[in-house]
């Protein structure tokens, strides 16, 4: 499904999070003020990153080492091929290129989390083989990414000192200590401005643990206003025609089994999500009963139409591991008009 935007609108953590979850195969083209990244990536991995600026890709990193010199690469730029030349004249073999083309990759990667502007498009196409694929978990990759920000006014924008936070989802196990520590400062009732003059850490290093915290959707925001019955009313039913068009769809092909498959991705789904979802199930026409949980909706509109997201992309992945991505291309564009 192609994603477009504006990185002052929205958050690159939670971009790359929805990739995780949707395990969607493409490239991610960020154009920033003096360059433009690639990230690649495949079934929840970065497997590769390129950069159009030299410091960025590995015969910058190479020269900056002091492994080659300026008048080698005079004679990579001669050459078609980085990798062969790199082999065949400098002698690097592929364990050394693998570990570069990391090295690479993360650094493409991490800077982009300081990027306070900047227009991305995700193409959900397939791309060249790489040579030295890599297998980083996105989610990795967005932790350390935000551990190695310095860009506070960044984190501000949408982390704002006003915002009051509870706990949502379960600590990842690979959390630091003072990561843990911040965590334990969350009570549902402090905003925040409380939270960073209570913390012993710097203000900065509490930013970014209750910024990577709520990326992660372990904390959430809590939201004053609960959105009326008509409007989450309206929301679901252009929800459900999509819902059913993916049912129709896979029942169309398969038969009655286009249920089970359906109701085991929903399933899944419901795992992560709040309370107020758990009753959701789908429907004989394929839509999902989500006017039930209407009274039981205490977050805002914004987080209500992403819950919903997630049941969309669980169900189209659905259609892509039982009919194959050339289907998945016809379900995804005839959703892209619907939702015009």
């Amino acid at each position: 499904m192609e994603k477009k935007g504006s990185l002052k609108d929205v958050n690159f953590p939670a971009l790359l999070i929805s990739l995780s979850k949707s395990l969607e195969k493409g490239e991610l083209k960020i154009k920033g003020r003096d360059k433009e990244i690639s990230i690649f990536v495949d079934n929840g991995f970065i497997v590769h990153a390129t950069s159009t600026d030299f410091k960025d890709r590995v015969e910058g990193i190479l020269l900056e080492r002091g492994r080659i010199s300026k008048d080698v690469i005079s004679e990579i730029e001669r050459n078609k091929s980085v990798i062969k030349f790199l082999m065949e004249k400098e002698g690097i073999g592929p364990r050394e290129l693998k570990e570069l083309f990391h090295s690479q990759t993360l650094n493409c990667v991490y800077q982009v989390f300081d990027w306070d502007e900047g227009e991305f498009i995700f193409s959900g196409e397939d791309y060249k083989t790489f040579p030295f694929p890599l297998k980083i978990p996105i989610v990795d990759a967005v932790v350390e990414g935000i551990r190695n920000m310095k860009n506070r006014s960044l984190i501000v924008k949408f982390l704002s000192p006003s915002d009051v936070l509870y706990l949502e989802g379960k600590p990842s196990s690979n959390l630091e200590p003072h990561e843990l520590y911040v965590l334990s400062l969350v009570d549902g009732a402090k905003d925040v401005e409380k939270i960073c003059i209570e913390s012993e850490l710097s203000e900065m290093e509490t930013l970014k643990v209750l910024y990577l915290l709520s990326s992660l959707e372990v904390l959430k925001k809590k939201v004053e206003r609960v959105p009326p019955p008509e409007d989450l009313k309206k929301i679901i039913d252009k929800y459900n025609q999509c819902f059913s068009f993916i049912y129709r769809s896979l029942y169309k092909e398969i038969g009655p089994i286009a249920e089970n498959i359906l109701e085991k991705y929903i399933s899944d789904v419901k795992e992560n999500l709040p309370e107020a979802f758990e009753s959701v199930t789908l429907k004989k026409d394929g839509s999902l009963n989500l006017e039930s949980i209407i009274s039981n909706i205490n977050f805002g509109l914004e987080e209500f139409v992403h819950r919903l997201d997630e049941f969309l992309i669980a169900m189209i992945y659905a259609v892509k591991r039982t009919l194959g991505q050339k289907y998945e291309s016809y379900v995804v564009k005839t959703i892209n008009e619907m939702r015009k």
